[in-house]
């Protein structure tokens, strides 16, 4: 009987610990899954927006994307902290670039082909943004 209660208190904080810490780090992920959800689900909104002006762009919409976009660069570095493995890694990577690519389309909405040329970009990064997705959700054990 000693022996349990000698075990129940000098184990039971370091159960409770680990509990605690992995409870914590679920939370993260949870939340880093989401929010990345929504900034690429909010900039695929706004880029198309921006697409559907046919060229006459408010300003508005403009700086939307832009926040956006500088959301979901610094959200991809935070996710890159999250997924570690190597081929998590390039795609990360892989993200950031598609990312980049329609930042530089956008202004070409005006010229002709533009918008052509943003909708490429923009499915492209949507797919690599759901695979982004998949690999958090993994992460957080709430996908295989």
């Amino acid at each position: 009987m000693i022996i349990a209660a000698w075990g129940s208190y000098s184990i039971a904080p370091a159960i409770n610990e680990k509990v605690e810490r992995q409870k914590i780090q679920s939370e993260y992920v949870s939340q880093n899954l989401k929010d990345i959800n929504t900034l690429v689900a909010d900039f695929y909104v706004a880029v198309q927006k921006v697409n559907s002006s046919q060229g006459d762009i408010n300003k508005a919409d403009l700086e939307k994307c832009d926040e956006i976009a500088t959301k979901l660069h610094w959200k991809s570095i935070e996710v890159s902290a999250i997924l570690k493995d190597g081929r998590d890694q390039k795609l990360m990577l892989s993200f950031q670039q598609k990312l980049s690519a329609v930042q530089r389309a956008i202004p070409e909405v005006r010229h002709k082909d533009g918008s052509r040329r943003l909708s490429a970009a923009i499915t492209e990064f949507s797919a690599t943004g759901v695979k982004v997705i998949g690999a958090v959700a993994r992460r957080a054990e709430i996908r295989e």
